[in-house]
């Protein structure tokens, strides 16, 4: 009984081998053997969608809306209490801010904290600030933010980040993290921000109350001045931990940024080549083969790697003698079933000389099975497997020796 070789698609995959950072990066792959040229799905654990997309289409503007009036409010996750007052939800401003404020201000350049005269009163309140500039979503439009809340309770996070976002008057780009922890500490993780001669290079990092009365911005001239250096500043992160009605900053806090993969590339083992780029690779592996897995941040930090090795059966026999009894043929590993193939012979003239769809009926060497013998030489093989509706061929040869 023959099913189609799709079904070997199907099988229920088991773990090979796992390596990362929280959630550990896990293959999966078909059972130990194949045959050559069949097509095999490799398959992982990862979910490149690293966090939920916030639509930013405007400069100067929050999320998903054209003006302050109609923000759009995204779940935390959990109840996170900040100044002493608990949310569920909150809005993302586009020049990198959090902000718990219904609606957001509409003044979104960099300020200093606490906010003070106009326009300096329009400055948003009850924020994060991650730290706020000046960036850009106009001239290269682009999905730049996102968020994920990750973990169980009492130890959920929220992840709000930004990665790869232009920047106004620079040609690099800037990434940076928002966590707000369950507990109702703060990280914010600078991986890269860059100089910018837009606005004096100003730009604005710490937190600051509903009030705009309330603030705890980085003592060290980081409060709406110029504190990027020429090269831009790498791996700076904060901590805020509450303190009775206010917080504790914490400037020196080791710079962890959560690992979110953002992209995977896949190798066959020795070669430097990419051969793909998605969480699921088909393959048609014609010899045994090390495939390997590797996963990045948006930011291109490696944080995870995993390989397997698809062992692959010869087809066939490269030499056979007809005059001991031994034949040429489809050989089948135990447990594989194949679907409907045909398996054909041609001498050196191109003459078809053996041909079979059953893997049962093996060559002899002689023409057809039944007439005469054919002589000593290379003959060249092609097997066709219908997989659905798509043939898939291997090829090859074989020498018959007399």
């Amino acid at each position: 009984m023959k099913k189609l070789l799709i079904c070997i698609l199907l099988v229920l995959f088991w773990i090979v081998k796992m390596q990362a950072q929280t959630d550990p990066f896990l293959i999966y792959t078909v059972p130990d053997t194949i045959i050559a040229g069949t097509p095999v799905i490799l398959s992982t654990n990862l979910n490149l969608v690293a966090g939920n997309e916030i639509i930013i289409s405007k400069n100067d503007a929050v999320a998903d809306i054209q003006n302050a009036s109609n923000p759009r409010y995204y779940p935390v996750g959990f109840n996170f209490s900040f100044f002493g007052d608990t949310y569920s939800d909150f809005s993302v401003g586009s020049n990198g801010y959090l902000t718990f404020q219904k609606p957001p201000w509409k003044q979104h350049l960099p300020f200093l904290l606490p906010p003070g005269n106009p326009p300096q009163q329009m400055a948003p309140k009850n924020c994060i600030l991650g730290p706020i500039k000046n960036y850009d979503y106009e001239t290269n439009p682009g999905v730049y933010a996102f968020y994920k809340t990750l973990g169980t309770t009492p130890n959920q996070k929220l992840v709000v980040y930004w990665c790869d976002v232009p920047v106004m008057g620079s040609k690099d780009k800037a990434t940076f993290q928002i966590v707000l922890n369950e507990d109702g500490s703060i990280e914010n993780h600078l991986i890269f921000l860059p100089y910018s001669d837009y606005a004096g290079n100003r730009a604005t990092q710490g937190i600051v109350d509903k009030t705009g009365t309330i603030s705890f911005p980085d003592p060290n001239q980081r409060n709406n001045s110029s504190w990027i250096t020429n090269a831009g500043l790498r791996g700076n992160s904060w901590k805020y931990t509450i303190n009775g009605t206010g917080y504790n900053v914490d400037l020196n806090y080791s710079h962890q940024p959560v690992l979110l993969p953002s992209y995977i590339i896949w190798y066959e083992v020795g070669s430097d080549k990419p051969i793909g780029y998605e969480t699921t690779l088909m393959v048609w592996p014609k010899k045994t083969t090390t495939y390997r897995a590797e996963i990045f941040t948006c930011w291109n930090e490696k944080i995870g790697e995993s390989s397997v090795t698809v062992t692959v059966k010869e087809l066939t026999p490269k030499y056979f003698f007809p005059g001991t009894g031994s034949t040429f043929g489809l050989d089948v590993p135990t447990g594989v079933e194949v679907g409907p193939f045909t398996l054909q012979v041609f001498n050196r003239w191109g003459q078809r000389v053996f041909q079979t769809s059953d893997a049962a009926i093996r060559w002899n060497g002689r023409m057809n099975n039944s007439g005469q013998y054919c002589p000593t030489g290379i003959y060249p093989w092609v097997l066709i497997i219908q997989v659905g509706n798509n043939p898939i061929s291997n090829r090859g040869f074989v020498s018959l020796v007399r």
